[in-house]
């Protein structure tokens, strides 16, 4: 994973000018940060430390995500909602997960809405609290609201 999302930032950092092929023309800094951020995410669930760089890098590319793509800025902060829950920052994921439901109700996806399941179960490991309970009852109204 390192040497991959290593050769990637090279990639990104070395262009030439060439025209990028039209497979490639979402693929920018905003979608490489999050997706090494993920990819973070993933290797923090056997190294626990590596959980404060995947919310590093999904912040960052968060932050540099065009406004118009509203369904991936969904998905960053879910993404970003997870990290902060596998970080022990239960508070950070719950406004984090605020602005992915807030996003969730621009667009019409069911992939945001499975996302937002992951993230439920996520909550189950974090540490007990207001935030949490309050984050896991408000993403199973959003994605469910005929099951009440």
């Amino acid at each position: 994973m390192e040497r991959a999302t290593a050769t990637a930032e090279t990639a990104l950092s070395n262009d030439a000018g060439d025209a990028t092929p039209s497979w490639a023309a979402w693929f920018d800094t905003a979608e490489y940060q999050v997706t090494a951020g993920v990819c973070e995410f993933i290797a923090a669930e056997h190294v626990p430390q590596r959980a404060e760089r995947a919310v590093t890098l999904i912040s960052q590319g968060t932050a540099h995500r065009p406004a118009e793509r509203v369904r991936s800025r969904a998905f960053d902060h879910i993404a970003l909602a997870r990290a902060y829950v596998r970080a022990g920052q239960p508070e950070a994921a719950d406004a984090a997960t605020s602005q992915a439901l807030t996003l969730m109700g621009a667009v019409n996806s069911t992939r945001v809405g499975d996302r937002l399941m992951e993230l439920h179960t996520e909550l189950k490991s974090a540490p007990l609290g207001g935030s949490t309970v309050a984050s896991r009852e408000r993403i199973r109204a959003a994605v469910q609201p005929h099951s009440r």
